[in-house]
């Protein structure tokens, strides 16, 4: 299961738990994903019993995806992770703000 830990599947599996979307749709949703990073994500969720695939007939044919029960049951820690990420977001950043000062005067040290 380390493709949870990747970069889109969170943010994926959190806009199929809303209901479910059509690949370009759901590319809107999640923002600057690639097609390809997208597609390649959403396999690897397919593949893991995540997410469910359907075409949807018509003229062109479509796909829509949404989450299946064994990916619908991730969502309490995915809700869980948003709020902690949310509730911890300045800290976090005073914290990245603290490193990258750190890291500069560090950097700028060991150039002399």
């Amino acid at each position: 299961m380390a493709h949870l830990s990747e970069k889109w599947t969170l943010l994926i599996l959190v806009q199929l738990c809303h209901g479910p979307l059509r690949f370009n749709a759901l590319r809107r949703c999640v923002g600057s994903v690639t097609p390809k990073a997208l597609a390649q994500t959403l396999r690897r969720l397919e593949r893991s019993g995540l997410v469910s695939r359907q075409i949807i007939p018509g003229s062109p044919p479509g796909v829509e995806y949404r989450g299946t029960d064994l990916g619908f049951a991730l969502a309490p820690a995915i809700r869980a992770l948003a709020q902690w990420a949310s509730t911890n977001f300045e800290e976090i950043e005073r914290a990245q703000a603290r490193y990258d000062a750190c890291t500069a005067s560090q950097r700028e040290f060991h150039r002399q």
